[in-house]
């Protein structure tokens, strides 16, 4: 059989099955119990499922990503102070997850399931809009007959959702809708292989606004950044200057009119709070702290050898996180929450050798790839220095279809 009608060959139910759930996996994790959200049970016991049956098929997974969770476990070995530490079992299980993920994904179909169940999303994201603002009524994010795995504290989230000023869909925050939806416009907008729809295209970037996010924002920033390189490299004489124009007079019109919006001063008000200093000055720890700027802190106060081979511990991290004064001066009325962006993720579990190594796997899943999949990488790359992703469900919906446009290409 010869490789094209391999890459046609259908996947299997087990594979349908695993994608389906994949791109269902960020609602998921709002239900459980603790750490063990539905998301995590159940794709934990199809990854060891997988690898039981079907072992380890390298031909599908990048050297560079074995490389780096090898890394990643010779570092969390070095930091131990225990043999009972010797078995992260965290580690193991976003290992074998990811594995099966690329063993088992087909772009196609992936898509295709992703688009529909993100329809939905978007559907119900519209109807808790209208809700709120034209009734007055906040329908809930979550399904309360449900276990909730986000707080210890299931109506006090629940409690919460219902006081937002902004939607979330079936999502856990506005960033996370945001963060679900840009791989499919980023799909929309330069997949080569299929026709593309501007009426979608413009509704997915309407929808990301409406939004409020900062992830949104940046998400889009960065998209708006590639489509500009998208024309400069792939149109061609006058009519490269007429996409070039209309491209950015519509870009700057949509932005001026949204941000004379009362929901655009907001976003706008969030942008010019973002530094550190602001954060201090307020006396606690804000969201944007925590997601921009806590890791970098915590970092700092790492001994020189952790700095360059890392310390996933949690011992460890919280024992940095107070030598820091500005942590000690934000968290001492509340409890200490280790939340780090996707880079800090990297730098403070692998330390400066992991950086290196994450680099070579997102360079081995560039070179040669398309321009969509650059593109994934591109935003998931700008999100990693404001949301936490690392080795999420989240970032597979990046990671995954990008590695499938290299492998569609090659």
């Amino acid at each position: 059989m010869d490789s094209d009608a391999l890459l046609k060959k259908q996947p299997s139910l087990f594979a349908k099955i695993v994608m389906v759930l994949l791109a269902l996996s960020p609602i998921l994790q709002n239900y459980g119990w603790g750490k063990f959200d539905f998301s995590f049970i159940i794709m934990s016991l199809l990854a060891v499922c997988h690898l039981v049956v079907h072992g380890i098929r390298k031909t599908k997974v990048p050297r560079t990503f074995f490389l780096y969770f090898g890394w990643w476990y010779i570092s969390h070995l070095l930091s131990s102070s225990s043999i009972g530490e010797f078995l992260p079992l965290g580690l193991i299980k976003i290992a074998i997850t990811y594995i099966m993920f690329v063993d088992l994904f087909d772009l196609d179909y992936f898509m295709s399931k992703y688009k529909k169940i993100a329809l939905v999303v978007i559907i119900y994201f519209y109807i808790q809009e209208v809700g709120r603002i034209f009734v007055g009524i906040h329908l809930p994010s979550v399904f309360s007959f449900l276990p909730i795995a986000i707080m210890d504290n299931a109506q006090e989230y629940i409690q919460a959702t219902l006081e937002w000023e902004r939607s979330s869909s079936f999502l856990q925050e506005p960033a996370v809708f945001a963060q679900y939806l840009l791989p499919l416009l980023c799909y929309e907008l330069f997949d080569e292989e299929r026709e593309k729809k501007w009426v979608f295209i413009i509704f997915l970037a309407i929808t990301l606004l409406c939004s409020r996010a900062g992830n949104a924002m940046v998400g889009l920033i960065a998209l708006t950044i590639c489509y500009g390189f998208y024309l400069l490299w792939y149109q061609k004489g006058i009519k490269k200057v007429g996409y070039i124009i209309f491209g950015g007079v519509f870009v700057l019109g949509l932005l001026s009119v949204f941000l004379k919006t009362e929901d655009g001063q907001e976003v706008l008000e969030r942008a010019m709070t973002m530094d550190s200093e602001s954060t201090l000055d307020k006396g606690y720890a804000s969201s944007t702290f925590m997601r921009v700027y806590q890791g970098f802190y915590i970092f700092s106060e790492y001994s020189d050898i952790y700095k360059v081979i890392g310390n996933d511990h949690d011992s460890y991290i919280q024992q940095q996180a107070f030598s820091s004064p500005v942590i000690s001066l934000l968290y001492k009325k509340q409890e200490f929450s280790t939340y780090f962006n996707t880079f800090q993720h990297v730098l403070i579990y692998t330390g400066y050798i992991g950086v290196f190594f994450i680099f070579l796997f997102f360079r081995d899943i560039w070179k040669g790839n398309s321009y969509c999949g650059k593109s994934l990488l591109i935003v998931l790359l700008a999100l990693s220095f404001i949301s936490s992703n690392f080795f999420s469900q989240i970032m597979a919906l990046y990671l995954l279809p990008a590695m499938g446009m290299k492998q569609r290409k090659s």
